[in-house]
């Protein structure tokens, strides 16, 4: 049978210059060749025979040891591919009895696996609680960082091997305690048949589970630097429980795939972003803006088709989730939220106009009108409010935003666009009501040309003054449309 017969003597199945018989005698795999990057354990002493002793000549393959008393060829095997021309010497009392040629033959490192990569780190469940940024530069050499929840950024590098006969690669990376952050070692999975990896983290006592892709290089990124702005969507909040703003983000992708935002989450909260671009059309995002550690934004984010190549992998689920920790020195819903919520983000590209005619036309604006929709309990435009606040803009030459509809009775308004980066802006002047203060509602957000449905244009938050301490404030969501 194939399983028992030992094959031909002369048969070199892997082509690395040594037999399959003699494979089988050193305890090597007949099937599988030599690697940089593979964990070497060769058995010479069994070419010798009982009594008998072994010496090697040459120089073996960056990486390999030889143990004149095992007689074995051991190590994790680097250095460059290429035939490395070996001399087994056999002695018995001290002469030598036999010369053996011993062939090295050596293939490349996996190239496709030489490669930034990225993975959220969640629960089983699907809760966000880090990010994973990892780079193998080398072969079978890594360096990377671990962000996880309530702690900071921690960096390690190390060494790993290939799985055997398999272009893949098991990494065992470990990053040290540090303060109250127990070690935290991570298993991550690489395969060159998938852009997409996956693994798991063991922290203490805490476990996660891990979901990522392979970041993009200069082929795979836009050919020349593009802005955008960012929409993250809650879905219909009352502005009481969860903010109702959308959050917001103006930024841009280089040609090299990097990817930066600056902006406010719906509860008027600043964050910055940094993300990367994966060869999947994705990003991760994994942010931690509030002095309480325990409250993040983290999950998928597709991004917008920029000049890019189409994605060479599958998408990962896209969506994020919000979390906000109670923290009593916060001026916004300092109370915190009860649930993580769920974001949808939109990503779209902003071209920097010189005219509000430009501006008109790249939005698809009627006469340069915009309606707008301010929705919450605590402030409302809706028909019936008890406050007359704008239904409907003008986009004006010097890219103001004056009121168009009500003609008259509505509160003081000022607003204008930035059209460098699609940033909206304005200010509404309150009076008192049962639902709000009297005093500055501030107003922010972007554009979003060509997002879907093609009505909506822009998207943002409204700041409504309450009664509490001083400068407490909730969000009331803000829409335009054309």
């Amino acid at each position: 049978r194939s399983d028992t017969v030992p094959p031909v003597l002369g048969l070199d199945s892997d082509g690395d210059g040594l037999s399959d018989y003699e494979e089988l005698l050193l305890g090597a795999d007949p099937a599988a060749g030599l690697r940089v990057g593979d964990r070497v354990d060769l058995n010479l002493a069994a070419l010798a025979g009982d009594g008998r002793t072994v010496r090697l000549l040459g120089k073996p393959p960056a990486g390999l040891r030889f143990d004149p008393v095992s007689g074995r060829l051991m190590g994790l095997l680097g250095g460059v591919p290429g035939l490395y021309d070996l001399q087994l010497l056999v002695l018995e009392s001290g002469m030598v009895v036999r010369a053996i040629n011993l062939p090295l033959a050596v293939e490349a490192f996996p190239p496709r696996l030489l490669a930034g990569y990225e993975a959220l780190v969640e629960t089983p469940e699907g809760q966000p609680l880090g990010i994973l940024r990892v780079s193998v530069t080398r072969p079978s050499l890594w360096s990377g960082s671990l962000e996880l929840l309530g702690a900071g950024r921690r960096s390690g590098a190390g060494s790993f091997e290939l799985v055997p006969g398999r272009s893949r690669a098991e990494l065992r990376l470990v990053f040290k305690a540090a303060g109250a952050a127990p070690e935290a070692v991570v298993e991550l999975n690489l395969d060159t048949a998938t852009a997409l990896v996956d693994g798991r983290l063991t922290a203490g006592v805490g476990e996660g589970v891990l979901r990522g892709h392979r970041l993009t290089t200069l082929a795979g990124s836009p050919p020349t630097a593009r802005r955008l702005t960012l929409a993250l969507d809650p879905g219909v909040q009352n502005g009481i429980d969860y903010p109702a703003g959308f959050g917001w983000a103006k930024g841009s992708v280089s040609n090299r795939g990097v990817v930066a935002f600056k902006g406010q989450l719906g509860d008027a909260q600043a964050f910055a972003m940094a993300a990367n671009l994966g060869v999947n059309g994705q990003a991760l995002v994994w942010v931690q803006p509030y002095k309480n550690k325990q409250s993040y934004l983290g999950g998928v984010l597709p991004m917008p088709d920029v000049g890019q190549p189409a994605p060479v992998a599958e998408s990962l689920l896209p969506g994020m989730q919000w979390f906000k920790a109670a923290d009593e020195k916060e001026r916004s819903y300092a109370e915190g939220f009860a649930e993580p919520l769920a974001l949808t983000g939109h990503a779209q590209p902003f071209h920097p106009v010189k005219t509000a005619t430009e501006l008109a036309t790249q939005l698809d604006l009627p006469e340069s009108l915009l309606s707008i929709e301010i929705e919450s309990e605590v402030l409302s435009n809706a028909e019936g409010a008890m406050v007359s606040l704008p239904t409907a803009l003008r986009l004006a030459a010097n890219f103001a935003l004056t009121v168009a509809e009500p003609a008259t009775g509505f509160v003081p308004w000022s607003g204008k666009i930035n059209k460098a980066d699609g940033g909206v802006t304005g200010v509404l002047t309150l009076p008192a009501r049962d639902t709000h203060l009297a005093g500055k509602a501030p107003l922010s957000g972007v554009l979003l040309p060509g997002l879907s449905p093609e009505a909506t244009v822009g998207i943002g938050l409204i700041q409504v003054p309450v009664t509490g301490k001083k400068g407490q404030f909730r969000t009331a969501s803000l829409l335009l449309e054309k």
